[in-house]
C-alpha cells in the first residue's frame, strides 16, 4: 500500500513539473519524450506571409534566423524573398541580411526538457533567377534549411538546423558547422566538404569533393557515404555506425568510431590497401577475418579503419 501510494506522489509530481513548464513557454503546450529528453510541443504562429523583389546586383545573403529556409533558383526575373510575419529582411548594398527569432530554451531539473525547436513561424522562401550574381550565403540557421539548384562561391553555414542540399556547386570547400542538426547531400560539389556535428546523422549520396582534404565528424551520429567522389576524406563519430559504399577515393579514406560499426565496399579491392582495428569487434575484410589487406603491394588507395567495440565488415 504504502508503495503504491509513493509511486502515485512521484508521478503527480512529475504530472505538475511538466505542466509547470509547458505554462512557462508562453502558455500551456504539449511535453513529450524524444531522443532522450523531454520536448515542448510546436506552436503554429501567425500564416501572414510578405513578399519583396530586389535588384540583380545581390552577391551576399546573411541569415540569422529560427524559421525554415529555402534557397533555390527559379522562374523569377529578379531575386525574390517570400518570408512569414516577424522575419526581418534588410538590404545595404549588395548584401541581404535576414533576421528572424531564434529560441533556445533547456530546462535543467535533474533532466533536461529541451525546446531548440520550440515554435514554428514560417518559411522564408529566397528564390534566385537562372543568371544571378549572389556568390556567398552564410549564417546562423536553427530550423531547417535547403539549398536547390544553385552555384555559389561560397556556403558557410552554423546552428542546429537540418542541412538538404540537391544540385549544388561551390567554388570554395563546403563548410557546415551544426550544433546537431542532420546533413543530407546529394549531387553537391565542391574542393571539399569540412564538416562537423554534435549528434545529427550525416548523408552523401553523388557527391563529389575531388580537390581536396574532407572532414566529416559526428558526436553520436551517423555517417553514410554512397557514389560520391572524394580525394582524401576522414571519417569520426563518436557512437554511431560508418557505412560507405561505391565510392571513388584518389588517395586515402580513414573511418574512425567509438562503439559503433564500420560497413563498406570498395570498388577495386585489388588497388585498395586496407588495415582494420576492431577493438572488442570482429573484423572481416573481403570475407576473411583478417585485419590488414593488400600490405605488402603497391596500392593506388589506402583504406584505414578503426572501431572500439563494433564490428568492421568490408566487401
Amino acid at each position: 500500500m504504502k508503495r503504491t501510494v509513493v509511486i502515485g506522489m512521484i508521478t503527480m509530481a512529475v504530472g505538475v513539473l511538466l505542466a509547470v513548464v509547458a505554462l512557462g513557454h508562453s502558455g500551456l503546450k504539449t511535453v513529450y519524450w524524444e531522443h532522450s529528453g523531454f520536448k515542448v510541443a510546436r506552436t503554429s504562429h501567425s500564416s501572414k506571409t510578405y513578399q519583396r523583389e530586389y535588384t540583380n546586383n545581390l552577391r551576399q545573403i546573411d541569415f540569422s534566423t529560427g524559421d525554415k529556409v529555402e534557397v533555390r533558383t527559379g522562374e523569377v526575373a529578379k531575386p525574390t524573398v517570400t518570408y512569414p510575419a516577424g522575419t526581418k529582411v534588410k538590404r545595404t548594398g549588395n548584401q541581404l541580411a535576414i533576421h528572424s527569432k531564434i529560441n533556445h530554451h533547456t530546462w535543467r531539473i535533474g533532466f533536461d526538457v529541451d525546446s531548440d525547436e520550440e515554435d514554428d513561424y514560417g518559411t522564408t522562401v529566397v528564390t534566385l533567377p537562372k543568371k544571378n550574381k549572389v556568390s556567398q550565403i552564410s549564417g546562423r540557421f536553427d530550423d531547417e534549411v535547403s539549398l536547390n539548384n544553385l552555384t555559389l562561391k561560397r556556403f558557410q553555414m552554423r546552428g542546429s538546423a537540418d542541412v538538404n542540399m540537391q544540385s549544388v556547386r561551390l567554388k570554395s570547400t563546403l563548410d557546415i558547422n551544426s550544433d546537431g542538426g542532420d546533413v543530407a547531400l546529394s549531387r553537391v560539389v565542391a574542393p571539399a566538404i569540412s564538416q562537423s556535428s554534435e549528434g545529427g546523422d550525416i548523408e552523401l549520396h553523388h557527391c563529389r569533393f575531388s580537390d581536396g582534404t574532407s572532414d566529416l565528424s559526428s558526436d553520436g551520429g551517423d555517417i553514410s557515404l554512397n557514389s560520391s567522389h572524394f580525394s582524401t576524406v576522414s571519417l569520426i563519430t563518436q557512437g554511431g555506425d560508418i557505412s560507405f559504399s561505391n565510392n571513388q577515393i584518389n588517395t586515402h579514406l580513414s573511418a574512425e568510431t567509438a562503439g559503433g560499426d564500420i560497413d563498406g565496399r570498395i570498388l577495386e579491392p585489388d588497388k585498395a590497401k586496407v588495415t582494420a582495428t576492431a577493438d572488442g569487434g570482429d573484423h572481416e575484410l573481403f570475407g576473411r577475418d583478417t585485419h590488414a589487406w593488400n600490405l605488402d603491394k603497391e596500392a593506388r588507395v589506402s583504406y584505414s579503419l578503426s572501431t572500439d567495440g563494433g564490428d568492421i565488415t568490408i566487401d
